[in-house]
Formats: structure tokens, sequence, C-alpha cells
């Protein structure tokens, strides 16, 4: 059967126990969801001798056509202003 708290003191009481108790809840639910996941966050060591190759090399290349390009286009001959049709009489 149910009780029926009587008193302001037995209501705070069951208050501040079922506050205690979500509490202690909650922290274990986090400790016990958080545990397994920290080995996960550490980061293997690189290697000593790590080979340059691959993305640099297409890094260069890339620099050197670019380089390239802004040349030729630095040695072309401007364009020729042009506003549209000139007319006949002038």
């Amino acid at each position: 059967m149910l009780r029926v708290p009587q008193h302001d003191k037995e209501i705070k009481k069951q208050n501040t126990n079922n506050m205690k108790n979500k509490l202690i809840n909650i922290t274990l639910l986090t400790i016990c969801f958080l545990i397994p996941v920290l080995p996960l966050l550490a980061q293997p060591t690189p290697p000593q001798n790590a080979p340059i190759d691959g993305g640099l090399s297409l890094l260069i290349a890339g620099g050197v056509g670019y380089g390239v390009k802004k040349i030729r286009e630095k040695r072309k001959p401007p364009p020729k202003e042009s506003f549209g049709p000139t007319p006949k009489g002038e």
C-alpha cells in the first residue's frame, strides 16, 4: 500500500533522495559511456621514416602548372578595347 507523506519534512526528504538517486544514476551512466570511448581518442604515434610522396608531388606539379599559366597570361598582349561597332562616318 502507498504511504502518503504527512509532513513537509517527509516530502523534502523524498525529493532530496530522488534527486540524489537521479544524480548518481546520471553520473554512473556517463562514466559507463565515456570509459569505453577514451581509448579511441588516443592517436597512434606516426612512423619514424615516412616517405614524402604522392600528395606532395601532386602539390608541386599543381604549383608549377599554375606558375606557367600565370607567366603565359602576363606575356599575352592585352585585348583591344572595343565598345561596339564603330559608325562609318567617324
